[in-house]
């Protein structure tokens, strides 16, 4: 039977891999310990595996090169270092914050100050670098690697702000629709995704009326303010979203009295403006309006009506809760999680007395403690 030979070294073994950083060692020649060793007559014919083997071998010879044949045997033995070690490309230009260099320390004998003690424990030292919690530190992380998300994390979720920014959101979207076809692309994503986070700019926004047309549907009282608008969005920066709106609540209560209810009514029909309402209401709210919900939204009333509804709840004892139902009746009661026997215990106060007894006799209070199901077998050891 054929026999596998002494493999190579590791790094000799590893050299054969094609890395991106560093060229090709030579491949090794053999793989058994003969080459010419003809097969035991006490053998049948080879097997399935001798076979294999013998393939192998054929392929690692023919992908050597007759350059190869000229190497010296330094050559075919690359050190562990050449193997392992890699460096980094030093030439990339990125804000990411990488280790790009090692820093080689003296060892206690090359160290030549007269008052230097090696430490003997651990005890005490400081640790100095390390790559244990490298990518876990911020300043590590460039800002193109933030997450800068379309619109706030957290929802506007306050009624008259979010009454303000609605109609923003329909006055800019009207705006948008009506410059996007003659403008340039890039004007109009620049105007989706304009924020104007500034008090001055809401308020200019915020102040133009919106009427129903002759048809019915919505639109804006005065044609200026349509250059007005469009200048104001194709002029800002994409900045980014700011954490709370630029207008407190007090704020946006006396601004929604100014205002009457007419424009909540007046129709809603072209889906190029229900498109641009929905990215602006996410840039501005947070709010993400569903596809299937815009077929839906015929009035701006139905658009603040789907903004404005309160989140599902989500256990039942939060609709009880919110709902009041049920809650009168003396035998049904509702709790916020799963009822345990130590809950039932303790309604009808007999925990502290079973508490206290448990602990006199050195007894797990909840759990099973130091009495698992292996306490024989600790036992049988003299474990405690």
């Amino acid at each position: 039977m054929r026999r596998l030979g002494r493999l190579r070294s590791s790094a000799s073994a590893l050299s054969n891999s094609t890395h991106p950083l560093r060229a090709p060692a030579p491949a090794v020649a053999t793989f058994y310990s003969s080459q010419t060793e003809q097969p035991s007559p006490h053998t049948s014919a080879p097997r399935a595996w001798q076979s294999r083997f013998q393939t192998t071998q054929r392929r690692c010879l023919s992908s050597s090169s007759s350059s190869s044949a000229n190497n010296t045997t330094a050559d075919l033995e690359p050190t562990v270092e050449e193997d392992y070690v890699e460096e980094y490309d030093t030439s990339t230009e990125s804000d990411l914050v990488y280790p790009r260099e090692v820093v080689e320390v003296l060892s206690p004998e090359e160290i030549t100050d007269p008052d230097y003690v090696p430490a003997e424990t651990v005890e005490g030292l400081e640790e100095v670098g390390g790559l244990a919690d490298w990518w876990d530190q911020e300043e590590h992380w460039g800002p193109s690697k933030q997450y800068a998300g379309f619109g706030p994390l957290e929802k506007v979720t306050e009624p008259t702000v979010l009454e303000v920014l609605t109609r923003r959101a329909l006055v800019e979207a009207l705006v948008i629709k009506r410059f996007a076809e003659t403008a340039e692309k890039e004007a109009t994503a620049a105007a989706l995704k304009a924020v104007g986070g500034d008090k001055k700019g809401l308020l200019n926004i915020a102040a133009v009326e919106l009427v129903a047309g002759e048809d019915g549907t919505l639109t804006l009282k005065d044609e200026k303010n349509f250059e007005g608008v469009w200048a104001s969005l194709s002029s800002a920066e994409a900045d980014a979203v700011p954490s709370s709106p630029p207008i407190s609540t007090e704020e946006a209560r006396k601004l929604v009295k100014t205002w009457d209810n007419e424009w909540k009514l007046a129709a809603l029909r072209d889906p190029i403006v229900k498109f641009y309402v929905a990215k602006r209401i996410q840039r501005l709210t947070g709010h993400v309006v569903p596809d299937a919900k815009l077929l839906d939204i015929n009035t701006p009333g139905t658009l603040y009506a789907l903004l404005n509804k309160p989140p599902k709840p989500k256990k039942l004892a939060e609709v009880v809760q919110q709902t009041g139902a049920l809650q009168d009746l003396p035998n049904v009661a509702f709790y916020p999680r799963r009822v345990t026997p130590v809950d039932k215990e303790q309604m009808v106060g007999r925990w502290k007395v079973i508490q206290r007894e448990l602990q006199k006799r050195e007894l797990p209070v909840t759990g099973t403690g130091k009495h698992s199901k292996t306490v024989e077998w600790k036992w049988a050891h003299g474990e405690h």
